[in-house]
C-alpha cells in the first residue's frame, strides 16, 4: 500500500512540474521558452513569467538598446481576460564586439522576467498562457527568429518555486533595483557622468537611448576626490546633440543603467553645465580593437591604473 502511495505521490509532483514547463522551442542557434517562477498561479497575487534563451556559443541576441546594430528581443503575450503583463525587467547586458561594432547583448543562458497580474477573480483549474517571441540572433552573421509559446499553469492550490525559480534569481540580481544620481556633462564631443559611491575599482554605462554614445568606445573612470566621488568619461557619437541626451532622459530621468564592481544602477541623471575634468585615473573598458586582438575578448575586459589587464565581467547579465 506504501508503494502504491509512494508512487501516486511522484505522480501528482511530476503532473505540477510538466504543468509549469512546455516544451522549449529552437530556431536555428537559439533556444526560447516560456517560464514561470512558481509552480502554480495565486489569484490576487503578482506572477512572474519569463522568457528563457539559450544562446549557442558565440551567438547573441540583443538588450532593450542593441547599441551599433540588432533588435531587441520582444514578447507579445496573450493572457486570460483580467490578467495583465508589464515589460521586460532587463538584466544588465555585456558588450559584444563584432569588427569595429559594439552590441549591447546577451550569449549563453538569459532570462527575460515579465511581471504579471493575477485578478483576484480568476478561477481554480489550469490557465493556458502563451505568447509570440520576437529576436535577432547574431554571430558573423544575423538571422531574425519567431516562436509561438505556450504555458499551462495551474490556478490556486499551493505554489511552490518552480525549477526556474534560480533564473529568476539570477535575472533579479542582474538588473537595476536602485536608483543612482548622476551629473551628465556634455562637452567637445566627451560626455562625464559624475556619481558618489564608497567604492568604485570598474564602471560600464549602458543608455537606454540610441545613438548618444560611441558604443565601442573605451569608458575611463576616475577617482574625483577622497570623499566618495567619481566620474565615467565616455566618448559621445558624432552626430550627437544637447537636444538628443535631453530627449533621452539626461534631465533627471531615467537614463540607463551603470554598472559599478558588478552591481547595476539605474541612472538618474541631471544635466551640467560642462563635462567633469582632473582627477585620478582607476580603470578603463577596451575598445573594439583592442578587445578582438588576440589578447582581448568579446567584451568584460578591463585596463587597470598601472597598464594591467584583468579579465572578468564589467556587465553582469546571466550567461
Amino acid at each position: 500500500m506504501k508503494k502504491f502511495a509512494s508512487l501516486a505521490l511522484v505522480l501528482i509532483l511530476l503532473a505540477v512540474t510538466l504543468a509549469v514547463r512546455a516544451q522549449p522551442v529552437r530556431v536555428d542557434a537559439v533556444e526560447v521558452e516560456l517560464v514561470a517562477d512558481r509552480t502554480a498561479a495565486q489569484p490576487g497575487q503578482p506572477l512572474m513569467l519569463g522568457l528563457r534563451i539559450r544562446h549557442d556559443p558565440k551567438w547573441h541576441t540583443y538588450w532593450r538598446n542593441p547599441g551599433d546594430s540588432g533588435l531587441p528581443t520582444t514578447l507579445a503575450l496573450s493572457l486570460p481576460d483580467g490578467w495583465t503583463s508589464g515589460g521586460f525587467v532587463w538584466p544588465a547586458p555585456t558588450r559584444v564586439f563584432v569588427g569595429p561594432l559594439a552590441n549591447y547583448a546577451y550569449e549563453g543562458e538569459v532570462l527575460l522576467p515579465v511581471p504579471v497580474t493575477v485578478p483576484a477573480s480568476a478561477t481554480s483549474g489550469t490557465v493556458r498562457l502563451s505568447g509570440t517571441a520576437q529576436w535577432l540572433m547574431c554571430r558573423d552573421v544575423c538571422i531574425p527568429g519567431e516562436a509561438r509559446l505556450t504555458l499551462a499553469l495551474p490556478v490556486g492550490g499551493e505554489a511552490r518555486p518552480s525549477t526556474d525559480a534560480p533564473l529568476f534569481a539570477a535575472a533579479r540580481s542582474a538588473a537595476p533595483a536602485q536608483h543612482l544620481a548622476v551629473d551628465a556633462g556634455l562637452a567637445d564631443g566627451r560626455m562625464s557622468l559624475t556619481f558618489e559611491l564608497p567604492q568604485a575599482a570598474a564602471a560600464e554605462f549602458f543608455p537606454y537611448g540610441e545613438g548618444l554614445i560611441s558604443a565601442p568606445a573605451s569608458q575611463r573612470l576616475h577617482r574625483v576626490d577622497g570623499n566618495g566621488r567619481w566620474r565615467l568619461d565616455l566618448r559621445a557619437a558624432a552626430d550627437a546633440t544637447p537636444e538628443a541626451f535631453e530627449k533621452a532622459g539626461f534631465h533627471g530621468a531615467s537614463a540607463g543603467v551603470l554598472v559599478v564592481d558588478g552591481r547595476p544602477y539605474e541612472v538618474a541623471a541631471r544635466r551640467v553645465a560642462a563635462a567633469g575634468e582632473g582627477g585620478t585615473f582607476v580603470s578603463a573598458t577596451l575598445e573594439a580593437a583592442a578587445a578582438a586582438a588576440p589578447s582581448g575578448g568579446s567584451g568584460g575586459r578591463l585596463l587597470q591604473a598601472g597598464g594591467g589587464l584583468a579579465g572578468g565581467g564589467l556587465a553582469g547579465g546571466p550567461a
